[in-house]
């Protein structure tokens, strides 16, 4: 009896070892499947890794693995491992969630058969496939979702998985799970962090990053050509010294410039400054810079973004420059036009010669052609200003244009022009005078740039709902159509989006009248988006350039 009892003891404590060997092994394997899928960044190459390392783990002939839950769609993607490139080319396609393998999605739960085809839930594999006989599906779940569904097939060397298989793959499956999400975050972040350096080296705009623990400075390209010499990361902030002024040219201190504020936390918006690029020119700057948090809310860096405003501080001067000079050239202008008028009139009444008369009314002609320059000349700084006033009322737009068409006849000769008014005219909200500026303008030019003798029609268009506007967007039923159009020659399709900007005149327009100013088509824009409307010309070689505008009712 002693003898059997020790044989028994032995017997056992053999099968204890036996099992703690095993389960050594498990955990051996799965430690070294987890750290093989660990050392994988990229999603595919995980699931990949995942598929291969389940199925060594386990003996299995095959192992494959599935992201999705929609029975309607196939999984994707979907890895497997076991089975050569010829088999693969002869199946139809990707399978779905469906039968035996939609029942993990289902369930959430693992599922171990024997025989996968004595299984209800069992629905055929597709032509060509591989038989299969025993099955373990498990699911892959992260903070209680399903994220995919590992599938192991054909046991080698025995009838079926082993619930040491399963825990072993549930133990896998639970690291696949981590390790995938961190694929896929670290994969998206290297997008973000590659986006980001694209737009931080391409900017047009100089950027510069300032490291808060190690006052580090990372610049762009565009930095670098403003400063004129590339700044070195571990040099630090210091050599902004002597580099960056105030407007009237006082070196800034490190304390002032706007990096050093955005590393205090403060944000600066907007700060006209000066940077002294290497060459010894002073170029002007605006200067926007704000602190980077990380996500306990302390300053890790801050960023400066710098623009040259050169071409601003030029367009601001000339801007000024025009107005001075405009309001300076209106009292001579006056004097010399009254005085030509007084003479005028003198000579007419003294009954003096023919070309004497002449001379006077082309000094007086010259002059009112002289004062309207100006004026448009303040029309154009008064627009780049939004200065631009205007007297709203109620306006019968019918009647203002024939009003303006009747007095510009003569003007127009030997033009014919004909206004046509369709439809039920509502009034417009308008300013009487600008509306006559504009169609001073559009039609003055009409006559200028088309044959004589020809037709120069007018047309007022009152709301359609039913019709689109012959302009880019929406047509909006709340405003009037003015169209003006000539018999000219047109205009090319090159010029035609430049026609409304100032200062730019066609080549056509320059030989028939060398001395415009080439700004009547940018004012008549101003005055009439100031109203809250639209212009624009459609126009083809050879047929005429009808211009448009619409004015809101009222």
């Amino acid at each position: 009896m002693d003898y059997e009892r020790a044989m028994k003891r032995q017997t056992g404590s053999n099968k204890v070892q036996t099992n703690d060997r095993h389960a050594y092994g498990i955990l051996e394997a799965v430690s070294a499947a987890t750290l093989a899928i660990s050392a994988e960044l990229s999603p595919e190459r995980v699931l990949q890794t995942i598929v291969e390392q389940a199925r060594k783990l386990t003996n299995a002939r095959y192992a494959a693995l599935g992201i999705g839950a929609d029975p309607t769609r196939s999984f994707h993607p979907w890895v497997f491992s076991g089975m050569g490139d010829a088999e693969v080319r002869l199946l139809p396609h990707f399978p779905r969630p469906l039968g035996l393998l939609g029942a993990v999605v289902r369930e959430g739960h693992s599922i171990r058969l024997r025989d996968i085809v004595k299984d209800p839930r069992y629905h055929g594999f597709p032509p060509h496939h591989p038989v299969m006989k025993s099955f373990l599906g498990v699911p892959i779940r992260y903070k209680d979702e399903t994220i995919g569904n590992l599938y192991l097939t054909d046991k080698i060397g025995a009838e079926e998985f082993s619930d040491d298989d399963e825990k072993a793959v549930k133990v896998l499956a639970a690291h696949a799970a981590i390790a995938y999400r961190q694929a896929q975050l670290y994969e998206q972040l290297q997008i973000e962090r590659a986006r980001l350096e694209t737009v931080f080296a391409n900017s047009p705009a100089a950027v510069v990053f300032v490291e808060a623990a190690t006052d580090r400075v990372y610049e762009n390209k565009a930095a670098e050509t403003l400063f004129g010499f590339p700044l070195r990361p571990e040099a630090g902030r210091q050599q902004y010294l002597g580099k960056i002024l105030s407007p009237d040219g006082r070196p800034l201190s490190l304390e002032e410039i706007p990096s050093s504020k955005a590393l205090r936390g403060e944000v600066v918006v907007g700060a006209e400054l000066v940077v002294r690029h290497a060459d010894g020119r002073d170029i002007p700057v605006l200067v926007n810079a704000a602190p980077v948090r990380g996500g306990d809310g302390t300053v890790t860096g801050a960023v400066a973004i710098l623009q040259d405003i050169t071409p601003l501080k030029l367009e601001r001067l000339r801007e000024e420059f025009i107005s001075a000079v405009s309001h300076d050239l209106r009292t001579p202008i006056n004097i010399i036009t009254g005085f030509a008028e007084l003479h005028s009139r003198w000579l007419k009444k003294h009954e003096a010669p023919e070309s004497e008369r002449h001379a006077v009314e082309a000094i007086r002609t010259s002059g009112k052609r002289l004062n309207r320059m100006v004026e448009d000349l303040l029309d154009a700084s008064r627009i780049e200003a939004h200065r631009l006033s205007l007297e709203k009322q109620s306006v019968d737009l019918s009647s203002l244009v024939r009003e303006v068409v009747d007095r510009l006849r003569p003007v127009l000769a030997p033009h014919r022009v004909r206004v046509e008014v369709r439809g039920m005219l509502p009034p417009v909200m308008a300013d009487p005078g600008r509306v006559e500026q504009v169609l001073t303008n559009l039609l003055t030019n009409a006559a200028r740039y088309s044959p004589p003798e020809t037709q120069i029609r007018v047309t007022v268009q009152a709301p359609i709902r039913t019709r689109p506007l012959k302009v880019s967007g929406q047509a909006n039923p709340r405003e009037v159509t003015v169209s003006v159009t000539d018999r000219g020659r047109g205009i090319a399709p090159e010029d035609v989006p430049k026609l409304f900007t100032r200062f730019y005149r066609t080549k056509e327009a320059r030989e028939a009248r060398p001395e415009g100013l080439g700004i009547g088509l940018y004012i008549s824009r101003g005055l009439v988006e100031a109203h809250g409307g639209r212009i624009w010309v459609e126009s083809e070689l050879g047929k005429g350039s009808p211009f448009n505008f619409t004015l809101p009712l009222a």
